[in-house]
């Protein structure tokens, strides 16, 4: 896609496993995307299949997935994953979708937050204590 030619050796071809990206009609496509902790995800979910669903390159089958994947440092982590058909538009595609789903998100009051750090002064330290007078 990104117009390298590969070139592979023979002995490669028959001792190793060849990934074949375009050997099937459609492709799996799947992003991340972070919110607050206090979004209730039983709302945020399907607000965000819905923001993919509106891209008309979307396939109805299979479904699309959003799934809470992880938590992270400031925010919970969503997986969106979705089947388009199998072209050389697909960055451009997943660009237009995460669009979607941001804007649908912020409509519904979701917040994508910023990571947070929280700076603690050790009040024993003289130094530090020193250093804010």
């Amino acid at each position: 896609y990104d117009g390298t030619n590969h070139i592979i050796p023979n002995s490669t071809m028959f001792n190793a496993v060849v990934q074949n990206l375009t050997a099937h009609e459609s492709r799996r496509r799947e992003f991340e995307v972070n919110v607050h902790y206090a979004t209730p995800l039983d709302k945020a979910i399907p607000i965000a299949v819905n923001g993919v669903k509106k891209h008309k390159s979307v396939l109805k089958d299979p479904g699309v997935q959003v799934l809470a994947s992880n938590f992270g440092e400031s925010a919970i982590t969503l997986t969106v994953r979705y089947w388009i058909e199998a072209h050389d538009a697909w960055p451009i595609i997943q660009s237009e979708i995460i669009q979607n789903v941001k804007v649908e998100l912020q409509s519904a009051g979701v917040v994508i937050p910023f990571p947070i750090r929280t700076l603690s002064v050790d009040p024993y330290d003289k130094n530090i204590q020193k250093a804010l007078k």
